[in-house]
């Protein structure tokens, strides 16, 4: 069963005094360590794809110790469903959605009929620390993937209307012989709940919290990947500003890290994200938690940003 923990305000302080916020990559010796507030920009007129012109995101840095930008498609992603490049996501230098923090949000593209996706499917800006998801030196641990056990965490929040339909915080295209854990809505219900899944094979469970999906509020994701020993925590502010943690413990199967994307057939807003090699410690949870407690405003409708 799920363990729900209410901890009040959350603000970082001792005794009584505010003190400085560390950065996001101090928090633990993260493997790949990536925070919006890194990115390095571009100007993009949107004539691409006929949309607005916008601010985009070229790169962010990872500021892990196994160094691997998230990046813009260069063309790769876009050819796995016979398309040109996908844009960047749109760069928002201080977003409501985690109290002014810089975030990135992935903004839709086009409806494109693709097979591989079961037929008509949403477009959307897309990043990834890999630069073409079916050429396997550029996966982590070329060309292997990572092995088991290791942790992911992400600060995220869906964008207005999604949590019903596509949510997804990141996600990976090699699921169908296994990679790098999807936090992604379960396959089947509605409303739609948090989950994890490792492949889109016949078979292949897709475990689910007992968390709905909310584009009310912001959330923080933790997953821990190891096999029977696997869980998802979900935490995020509710409406009296209490921060709600929420664990499920579950198995994940079929796991090796091999890569990962932000967007692309999903829509998301996030301003950081970790994933490490190894087994979590609650004190390096705990941690991410604390810190993430800054930038989750109390629950409610926000207008669309981007």
């Amino acid at each position: 069963m799920p363990k729900r923990i209410l901890v009040n305000g959350g603000s970082l302080s001792v005794n009584g005094q505010l003190v400085a916020v560390p950065n996001w990559d101090s928090l633990t010796a993260w493997t790949h360590s990536w925070d919006v507030a890194d990115s390095s920009t571009y100007a993009d007129d949107g004539s691409g794809w006929d949309i607005d012109p916008a601010t985009r995101i070229e790169t962010i840095l990872d500021r892990g110790t196994n160094n691997m930008p998230v990046q813009r498609d260069n063309g790769a992603w876009g050819n796995t469903v016979g398309q040109t490049a996908f844009p960047g996501a749109v760069y928002l230098p201080g977003s409501q959605r985690f109290n002014g923090r810089a975030a990135a949000y992935h903004d839709f593209l086009a409806e494109l009929d693709v097979p591989e996706f079961g037929g008509l499917h949403d477009a959307h800006s897309t990043l990834s620390p890999n630069l073409d998801p079916e050429d396997s030196s550029t996966w982590f641990n070329a060309p292997n993937g990572y092995d088991t056990p290791y942790w992911c965490a992400m600060l995220c929040r869906l964008p207005n209307g999604s949590a019903q339909t596509n949510g997804s915080a990141w996600d990976a295209h090699q699921g169908y012989i296994g990679t790098t854990v999807s936090l992604i809505s379960n396959v089947l219900g509605t409303p739609r709940r948090w989950g994890a899944t490792t492949g889109v094979a016949p078979g292949t469970a897709w475990p689910a919290t007992g968390v709905f999906m909310d584009d009310n509020v912001t959330v923080l994701i933790v997953t821990r990947v190891d096999g029977s020993n696997s869980f998802m925590e979900i935490n995020w502010r509710d409406s009296n500003g209490d921060l709600v943690t929420d664990r499920t413990d579950f198995t994940l199967t079929n796991y090796t890290a091999k890569e990962l994307y932000f967007g692309f057939p999903h829509t998301t807003y996030w301003t950081t994200a970790g994933l490490k090699l190894g087994l979590p410690d609650e004190n390096d949870i705990d941690r991410v938690r604390e810190w993430s407690a800054q930038f989750m405003p109390i629950g409610g409708f926000l207008a669309p940003e981007g």
